[in-house]
């Protein structure tokens, strides 16, 4: 226990850390000298086989099985970081999932399953993990421009609930479930809300990230979201006009952020905040 305490590098956890944009931010903290990195998959095959091809590369990274649509799978990952590790310092949310436009899931049936993974389950890997951060620990969550790009297009009062200083996590999980209903119902765009599961459950994760700010400064501990921006990975069927690793480059910089001066509670693309 004592050589744990006493490990004086910093570790990082990446969620979806087994190709495309979260691939890349493991490979780009993994370069780091002082962290040591933790990369999570849902698949134990997948997830070890992308440490085996960073190994090849020279950089010796973890792996640790983890599926954050299933409590129980997040339950047990959190209580092995507390045994191996005691506590960790960096925290990016990247896994998420997006129905593709040529899936033949009727649009009734796709906002419960993205809302499911990209909002609910990044906030279940944050209730889970989080209290095992240190001091001067970030959570970096990976958000989208289709997030953004969806607050934009929703009346103005649902815009309205979401920027609303009182917003916290029971009004946020509210409206959450509320486009999941509109949606199964066939009336969310006449409710205001914008004809995107992916985007409406990405703006979701942005305001997540504004809550966590508020409520970790206290600890020391920040939260911020980024755009990777449109990149050639299996999500985007490869299309894109940007690399999953050019992708990656603004988490990064936000998980290895540890002066007093760092951002906090900022929605960031290509390393500048962008406004709502």
């Amino acid at each position: 226990d004592i050589l744990m305490t006493a490990n004086p590098k910093r570790v990082a956890i990446v969620t979806g850390g087994n190709k495309g944009i979260g691939y890349e931010i493991v490979k780009g903290l993994a370069k780091e000298k002082n962290i040591e990195v933790i990369l999570t998959a849902r698949n134990e095959k997948r997830g070890a086989a992308a440490c085996e091809t960073l190994k090849k590369e020279g950089l010796e990274v973890k792996f640790g099985l983890m599926d954050i649509g299933d409590k129980k799978s997040i339950a047990a990952f959190a209580e092995w970081m507390k045994k191996t590790y005691g506590g960790f310092d960096i925290l990016c949310n990247n896994a998420a999932m997006a129905f593709k436009g040529s899936d033949p899931t009727p649009f009734a049936k796709q906002a419960e399953p993205t809302m499911k993974i990209n909002y609910y389950g990044t906030l279940e890997v944050c209730d889970q993990l989080v209290p095992l951060l240190r001091k001067g620990g970030t959570v970096v969550n990976v958000a989208s421009q289709a997030g953004s790009g969806a607050y934009k297009r929703m009346s103005k009062e649902l815009q309205a609930s979401f920027s609303d200083p009182a917003l916290d996590r029971s009004k946020l999980c509210k409206l959450v479930d509320k486009f999941c209903a509109d949606v199964k119902s066939g009336k969310h765009q006449e409710a205001g809300w914008p004809n995107t599961c992916y985007g409406t459950s990405k703006a979701a994760v942005i305001f997540l990230s504004r809550l966590l700010a508020d409520g970790l400064k206290g600890d020391g501990i920040t939260c911020n979201s980024m755009c990777p921006g449109y990149c050639r990975t299996d999500m985007s069927s490869h299309n894109g006009n940007r690399s999953a690793a050019e992708g990656a480059d603004t988490a990064i910089w936000l998980c290895l952020q540890t002066n007093n001066e760092r951002p906090n509670g900022g929605f960031f693309f290509d390393r500048k905040v962008i406004n709502l």
